[in-house]
């Protein structure tokens, strides 16, 4: 059988994957693979063996462009390129107190965030028929549209052994890290991301992780997706900024 993700209303446009399966796509256009790279400004490229020094933030990332978060005394697999970034302020630049590093600006100067918000919350949608607002937590049928409030729903892959995949809603934005687990996901992250509005056809497994940008521009962290067997995906998520 091909593949279908069969929304009763939504469907208006169909692609083929590397495998010549049909995937069918309720608006944008679907990319295989994962969209995710990392840009970190003002930085010396990453090089191999850096003495894992545990000032650094370290990870890898592949050729299709995903990335995995790894320790300090941790190495890339053979088909990773590693990258790190300074976990805190450079010589001479620092947070203020209670503050740590996000990223670098333009002109190398740090961008400093407050520590995460801790809410962590757990949720439950049926496939296709239902949606998540993140910022109320409201779970939201679909009545022919999602409205405007819902910021993901979860689609269904029957060809695949994890049919669960994660599809963003309403002008959200979506960053996947993939093999990388929910829990060591946190906002120290979020400078070194690019989002896409595009959807990303890849199984959503219980050790990724989606990072989201709200049409309200709020980020949120989605992980620990777990199949019911009753049509529906329980998941964890909390607010990242």
């Amino acid at each position: 059988m091909p593949t279908a993700y069969v929304r009763r209303v939504h469907l208006k446009a169909s692609f083929s994957d590397k495998g010549g399966n049909l995937i069918v796509s309720k608006s944008k256009r679907l990319i295989p693979g994962i969209l995710l790279t990392l840009v970190i400004a003002g930085l010396p490229a990453a090089v191999l063996g850096d003495g894992g020094d545990p000032s650094l933030i370290h990870a890898c990332v592949n050729p299709a462009g995903s990335v995995r978060i790894i320790g300090a005394a941790e190495s890339c697999r053979r088909s990773e390129s590693p990258v790190h970034w300074p976990a805190g302020g450079t010589a001479g630049q620092v947070c203020p107190s209670g503050q740590f590093v996000t990223g670098f600006d333009s002109a190398g100067q740090l961008i400093c965030a407050s520590p995460c918000p801790s809410e962590l919350a757990q949720a439950t949608l049926t496939f296709e028929e239902e949606g998540i607002d993140l910022e109320t937590g409201a779970i939201i049928s679909d009545f022919f549209f999602f409205p405007v409030e819902v910021d993901f729903h979860f689609a269904f892959n029957g060809d695949r052994p994890n049919p669960i995949v994660l599809f963003q809603d309403n002008g959200a934005e979506i960053a996947f890290f993939d093999g990388t687990p929910f829990d060591i996901v946190d906002c120290s992250v979020i400078g070194s991301l690019t989002f896409t509005g595009d959807l990303i056809d890849v199984p959503f497994d219980f050790d990724d992780t989606v990072v989201i940008k709200t049409a309200d521009g709020n980020v949120f962290k989605v992980g620990k997706p777990v199949e019911n067997g009753d049509n529906s995906v329980t998941f964890s998520y909390a607010r990242l900024q």
